[in-house]
């Protein structure tokens, strides 16, 4: 998703800065969520052993 995003944008130089800023902050975020995700994960698991 973020990959097409990035594309847009690239096509769209004239779109507002807003916009890009807003698209890449929620994308950004969601790659933060998931790495979250997977360092709380190995360390449940560390910990259940």
């Amino acid at each position: 998703m973020c990959e097409q995003t990035i594309a847009a944008l690239a096509a769209g130089c004239t779109t507002n800065i807003t916009i890009i800023t807003a698209i890449s902050i929620s994308c950004a975020a969601m790659l933060v969520s998931f790495d979250v995700q997977g360092i709380f994960t190995v360390i449940y698991e560390s910990t259940d052993n």
